[in-house]
């Protein structure tokens, strides 16, 4: 009996030190089994339509050569649209404060912000048609 009451605090010690390693190695093993029982239906994902829609949006999209564009849509091919926004002043959440690189970049602009405002760089989003 001491001897089996010995073996389980030496498997619990042991389950203790190792359980991440534990944890990592059962995720491991289920994303397995889960790719390769829906291994057809991923490479139906990655179709060559598929593809060459990726491939002719990446050609379509316009590059910012530091031109201001004013809130321009942009049609691409694969049912979505690119927005680009101008710089713009946010107000922050009460106790947020600015970053020290957008206080120094609105001030290089000549823009003065309030202790609760921030300067948001001009950006491009990309939305669902």
């Amino acid at each position: 009996m001491n001897e089996k009451s010995n073996y389980l605090e030496q498997a619990k010690g042991f389950v203790k030190r190792h359980k991440t390693k534990i944890i990592v190695g059962g995720i491991a093993v289920v994303t397995t089994v889960l790719v390769v029982k829906n291994w057809d239906w991923i490479m139906e994902c990655f179709t060559p339509e598929l593809l060459e829609g990726v491939a002719e949006a990446k050609d379509s999209i316009v590059v910012n050569t530091g031109e201001v564009i004013k809130n321009t849509v942009v049609d691409i091919p694969i049912e979505s649209k690119i927005i680009s926004y101008d710089e713009f002043i946010r107000n922050l959440p009460k106790g947020h404060k600015p970053s020290l690189g957008k206080v120094a970049s609105a001030l290089e602009r000549g823009i003065e912000l309030a202790e609760n405002q921030t300067l948001v760089s001009a950006h491009i989003k990309l939305r669902a048609a």
